[in-house]
C-alpha cells in the first residue's frame, strides 16, 4: 500500500520491487483496501452517538 500511495508506483513497478507477480500486487492492494475500509467503518460506527459527551441536560421532576 505504501509503495502505491506514497511512492506513487504502478502495479508493475511494485511487482518488480517486491519480486512478485503483478496479480499478487493487485490482490494484496485489494485486501489492504478492504481492511482499511472495514477499519474506517468501525471507527465511524464507534465514534457516532454521544461523541464522548455525557448527558448534562437538567432533569425535571
Amino acid at each position: 500500500m505504501l509503495l502505491y500511495t506514497w511512492a506513487d508506483l504502478d502495479y508493475a513497478s511494485i511487482a518488480e520491487a517486491m519480486q512478485v507477480p503483478v496479480g499478487t500486487v493487485r490482490s494484496r492492494l485489494n485486501r489492504a483496501r478492504r481492511h482499511i475500509r472495514r477499519a474506517a467503518a468501525l471507527i465511524t460506527v464507534e465514534g457516532e452517538g454521544s461523541h464522548g459527551r455525557t448527558h448534562t441536560a437538567p432533569q425535571h421532576s
